[in-house]
């Protein structure tokens, strides 16, 4: 047995349709990933290397790596803030800083490269988190960081 619908019925299914419609808009499909352009890659940023680490005696010196590692992230900022003025900004920045026995940084300071950064630097590494030693005399450490030419 076959239904038919009468003219009532097919008015209902269309407005029923376009009510779906409404609610429901069909979504545009998107072109493919790989279709869509690329956007163009930015130059690799130049970023600061740790390159050499003195560290004197009554503190392990891969605790002290593990602590400037840590903070070269903002230590990289203080660089690129520069190297947006001075591009072809680039050499070593040898930063000196003796660590108490409580595992406070003093006397922080910086030199080479360039002031501005040198100074930046040295104030985030009054920030480095150290282990406190029990009865240790201060330490000093001293740091170097290279920045490599811009390609």
């Amino acid at each position: 047995m076959q239904a038919t619908l009468d003219a009532g019925d097919r008015a209902g299914a269309e407005a029923l349709r376009a009510r779906a419609q409404r609610e429901f808009p069909p979504t545009p499909i998107r072109a493919c990933y790989p279709c869509e352009p690329r956007r163009p890659r930015l130059p690799p940023v130049p970023r600061l290397n740790l390159t050499a680490l003195t560290v004197g005696p009554g503190l392990d010196r891969e605790v002290v790596g593990r602590a400037v590692r840590r903070d070269l992230g903002a230590m990289n900022a203080c660089a690129q803030r520069r190297q947006a003025t001075r591009p072809d900004l680039h050499g070593t920045l040898a930063l000196t800083f003796t660590v108490e026995a409580d595992g406070r940084v003093r006397d922080a300071a910086g030199r080479g490269l360039d002031a501005s950064v040198a100074l930046c630097v040295a104030t985030r590494a009054r920030t480095l988190q150290l282990p406190a030693r029990v009865g240790g005399a201060p330490v000093a450490v001293e740091v170097t960081l290279t920045l490599p030419a811009a390609p």
